[in-house]
């Protein structure tokens, strides 16, 4: 710290910033510290192939709304304009 800032020494010089995040990648903070101020999100992405209107109807899904899943907030669903999900 440097007065009310945080400050970065590298062996080019030092950066001073108000604000700073902490990005992790997969692995919790090497820092113990900051641990408790960290918290794991794991999210993924995928896409179907196009969904014919049987497929659709089969599911229920007759309408463009999204879906979600309550139990686990990372679980969500939508349709595409080429009706993928």
């Amino acid at each position: 710290r440097d007065g009310g800032r945080m400050a970065l020494r590298t062996p080019y010089g030092r950066v001073f910033a108000r604000d700073v995040a902490l990005g992790t990648n997969v692995f919790p903070s090497l820092v113990r510290r900051l641990r408790p101020y960290t918290v794991p999100v794991y999210d993924y992405a995928l896409m179907t192939e196009p969904l014919t209107t049987a497929q659709r109807d089969a599911i229920g899904w007759r309408h463009r709304q999204g879906l979600g899943d309550s139990a686990n907030q990372f679980h969500y669903f939508r349709l595409t304009s080429d009706n993928r999900i």
